[in-house]
């Protein structure tokens, strides 16, 4: 599988629309166009590699731009618990789409599973897809796996202004 990439730009682009209210609208045009051109660069490539692993099917898959989407996400959430870039490096964001829900649905049916690497310039790299089968009533997963210190920088900013309060023993 050819290397794909989701740019840093793109994402940071993405995140970044609420600069509207700071800058004005004539920015915000600005910054529609260069999301266009940075998402013309990578989503065809992207969605031929889920085009080819999901064939026909379409119900229970995961698209390429949902795939897009979870990926902003991940770097959202990376951003509210102000994880330093140098440690989201090396974060996984592990995807596989839910089966059906009807309980009258009794096959299997085709899913996905996709896998996306954080790389140190920010981008964001496919490092697989694969189909799967889906059963009824099983869950989707949109995991994000990251390195211990990101880890420990989401506990501290959890407990930032609370104190572990000692009982003394009676």
């Amino acid at each position: 599988m050819k290397k794909i990439r989701i740019p840093a730009e793109y994402i940071r682009e993405m995140l970044g629309r609420a600069h509207v209210a700071r800058y004005g609208k004539n920015t915000e045009d600005e910054a529609a166009w260069r999301r266009i051109d940075l998402h013309a660069q990578f989503s065809p490539r992207l969605r031929e590699a889920f085009g080819a692993v999901n064939g026909r099917a379409d119900s229970f898959t995961i698209s390429a731009t949902e795939a897009i989407n979870r990926v902003v996400e991940a770097e959202k959430k990376m951003d509210e618990y102000d994880i330093p870039q140098i440690h989201r490096v090396g974060s996984e964001l592990l995807m596989m789409s839910a089966g059906p829900s009807a309980n009258a649905y009794k096959y299997v049916a085709i899913g996905t599973k996709a896998q996306f690497t954080r790389l140190r310039n920010g981008d964001w790299e496919l490092t697989h897809v694969v189909r799967i089968d889906v059963h009824p009533k099983q869950r989707g997963v949109n995991d994000l796996y990251m390195t211990e210190a990101a880890h420990q920088k989401i506990a501290e900013t959890a407990m930032k202004g609370f104190r572990l309060k000692m009982r003394e023993a009676a």
